[in-house]
């Protein structure tokens, strides 16, 4: 993994997630799109400091679908801090606008790891801090 391919993954995933809130994702590109692309041991800790498990999430986020149509994050300052046989970890700075879980406007520092598992970058962890 290279910045460009970390970059446009991160890129990739949130316009999937922002586009679901929004109810723009068909339903059936829930797997393939953003549920494929967790790592089966894949943990979250959000900017709350809760942890949370690929299982925990995706049924939560998968009842959401067009829950939020004013939702957009655009991603800044994406960085790739080393990468090392089937791993790689990337930070990036996440703006949302028209959250309703936070703040409507709300910035978090992330830190992804990615595992190469069959020739695919996955997303291993993630944590978020609020900015």
């Amino acid at each position: 993994m290279d910045l460009a391919s970390a970059t446009a993954e991160i890129e990739r995933l949130h316009d999937v997630i922002a586009g679901w809130f929004r109810g723009e994702i068909a339903a059936d590109r829930f797997d393939p799109d953003f549920a494929a692309a967790l790592h089966p041991e894949f943990e979250i800790v959000e900017p709350s400091g809760r942890r949370s498990t690929r299982e925990a999430l995706l049924d939560p986020i998968r009842a959401a679908h067009g829950a939020n149509p004013d939702f957009r994050i655009a991603i800044e300052e994406p960085r790739l801090l080393g990468t090392w046989p089937g791993l790689a970890l990337a930070t990036y700075v996440e703006f949302q606008t028209g959250a309703r879980n936070s703040a409507p406007e709300n910035r978090r520092r992330s830190t992804a790891l990615f595992a190469e598992v069959g020739g695919r970058w996955l997303w291993r962890h993630l944590h978020e801090t609020a900015l």
